[in-house]
């Protein structure tokens, strides 16, 4: 049925019997274009940086929607490494005015967003090159803070195994670890792709 075609298949059963075989009508795929519009908002203060981390933050009682924008280079040769962090109210559809900066300048660094752990919402953000090109071994806890609207910053207790991860992937788990995959770490003067996981507990 359907407008497929059947004919006798060469290979018989035991009972010596033909099988029939039902081809499906052939079908040429097609394939939807979907536009990429431009978001208008820039980046905030219009500073343009490259491999920042971003996250989405969000929360149903009290009700926030934010998009924080997290490290990177101000430089696409990935010299200058950035202590931005620049968050994004979805809501109001604007940038908050400049918060409290990272603890350490971060290029390329780790993000992930738990909903628990030491305090629910936290934004754990780790790894990186630092201004010196180094991988970081480091961690730090960001918190939007609803009554300042302005995100608090603290060091994570637990650093990642020398010498650091950057390029890598990090997921959040619901028990608040964090999983991280991939990467590479410095040796010497080069970066070596590593293919290790890691589980890794902020608190």
């Amino acid at each position: 049925g359907g407008g497929g075609a059947c004919k006798l298949h060469p290979t018989c059963t035991g009972q010596g019997v033909a099988l029939q075989v039902c081809e499906g009508p052939t079908e040429t795929p097609t394939f939807r274009t979907f536009p990429w519009p431009i978001v208008i908002q820039p980046l905030a203060g219009g500073v343009g940086r490259s491999l920042p981390a971003v996250a989405y933050v969000h929360n149903v009682s009290p009700s926030y929607h934010l998009v924080m924008v997290v490290g990177g280079f101000a430089d696409a040769k990935k010299t200058h490494a950035l202590t931005r962090v620049d968050v994004f109210d979805v809501q109001a559809g604007a940038w908050l005015p400049q918060t409290s900066p990272l603890l350490t300048p971060r290029g390329a660094p780790l993000l992930a967003w738990t909903r628990v752990g030491h305090q629910r919402g936290q934004v754990l953000v780790t790894g990186g090159l630092d201004a010196n090109g180094q991988t970081l071994t480091t961690g730090e806890v960001l918190t939007f803070d609803l009554v300042t609207r302005k995100v608090l910053r603290s060091w994570v207790a637990n650093e990642l195994p020398p010498p650091g991860r950057v390029f890598a992937g990090a997921a959040a788990l619901s028990t608040g670890h964090v999983l991280i995959a991939g990467g590479a770490g410095r040796a010497g003067d080069v970066l070596q792709a590593s293919s290790s996981m890691l589980l890794y507990n902020p608190r």
